[in-house]
């Protein structure tokens, strides 16, 4: 037992100081453990859209939540798309109309992807057998369209 008061004083103060400290390192700790998921568990997130964000156009639950915290985060976002016969426009309408607001450069779909390969070939013209949305990522590309078959 303490019984000089001086004395028991300090030791309240350094007792005080070792809580502040071990608080300060605790709220260190969790924030470098949120930097760190941010940093290595999410770079980049690629979402697909019927099955994943929507179902018959309908928000699938919990994905509106899910998109909102990737981008309010900064998160680079790709929503990927087999459906080759909208545009990033309409997609990002079809998922605004479902009440999902997502930047048109999110969306990234077969046709984008197949203008992007072309792109890469040699040639600039190209017989289009297929929707408007591949026509118009072709065009956008600089190719010129000879002829269109849907």
């Amino acid at each position: 037992m303490i019984r000089n008061p001086k004395r028991k004083s300090q030791i309240k103060v350094i007792v005080i100081a070792a809580k502040l400290a071990l608080y300060k390192a605790i709220w260190l700790n969790k924030a470098l453990i949120s930097q760190f998921k941010r940093d290595l568990l999410m770079k980049n997130i690629i979402c697909d859209i019927d099955g994943v964000l929507l179902h018959n156009n309908k928000l699938i639950p919990g994905s509106d939540k899910f998109i909102h915290r990737v981008l309010e985060q900064g998160n680079p976002l790709v929503i990927l798309t087999n459906y080759p016969v909208q545009t990033g426009k309409d997609l990002q309408n079809r998922l605004g109309a479902a009440g999902l607001n997502v930047p048109e450069e999110c969306f990234y779909t077969s046709a984008m992807a197949t203008a992007d390969f072309l792109k890469h070939q040699t040639g600039n013209k190209a017989f289009v057998i297929g929707e408007g949305a591949l026509t118009h990522e072709l065009y956008k590309a600089g190719f010129t369209i000879t002829a269109v078959c849907y």
